[in-house]
């Protein structure tokens, strides 16, 4: 599933430096993504990109996203 392996891939960059901090990040992005599902399932956009910024101390998530055409 491409969602699964976006979400790897996503907890690897956050926990880069943090092993302890990849089963709460994972926890975090299931909770986002179910709240996505649930609250904004008509939303049709879809992440093409995110870059994770570590700097600081600061975590920082940016992200492109585009509209999914209908089918």
């Amino acid at each position: 599933m491409k969602q699964r392996q976006e979400v790897q891939s996503l907890l690897k960059q956050m926990a880069k430096g943090c092993p302890a901090l990849a089963e709460e990040v994972r926890t975090w992005v299931r909770t986002l993504i179910d709240r996505k599902k649930t609250l904004f399932g008509h939303d049709r956009r879809m992440v093409m990109s995110h870059t994770f910024v570590n700097e600081g101390g600061r975590r920082e998530l940016y992200v492109v996203s585009a509209l999914i055409p209908e089918r």
